[in-house]
């Protein structure tokens, strides 16, 4: 009769930023996370601008890439609920990651033989 070894502790937020569906299963229960660990002096807060990319996939899915905080992104079904959700995943990356400064140059089609 040993001891049980300790479990160890999951951290959602570094999961939001590594997982899509993560993000949209457990989105209430990060956001509530992320708002107790901040101050109350909003005055304090900066504000950071990023890039985000928009897609449909074959779903039907909106899905929003910050390519600036690798890994982080989310999905929804219309386009406020993704706005919303993809604010709560930037601020919950940020907590985890620094991001890289890329600067946006554009974006290019381009057909390939398949």
């Amino acid at each position: 009769m040993g001891a049980e070894p300790k479990r160890q502790k999951v951290d959602f937020r570094a999961l939001l930023c590594y997982n899509t569906r993560c993000s949209v299963r457990h989105n209430g229960l990060l956001a509530a996370n992320s708002l107790s660990r901040r101050g109350t002096n909003r005055d304090m807060v900066m504000k950071r601008e990023f890039n985000v990319l928009i897609e449909r996939d074959e779903d039907g899915y909106l899905v929003a890439t910050v390519p600036a905080l690798r890994g982080c992104h989310t999905q929804a079904k219309s386009h406020d609920v993704l706005m919303k959700r993809v604010r709560e995943a930037i601020e919950l990356c940020l907590e985890v990651e620094k991001p890289v400064s890329n600067e946006f140059v554009g974006l290019q089609r381009i057909a390939v033989n398949a």
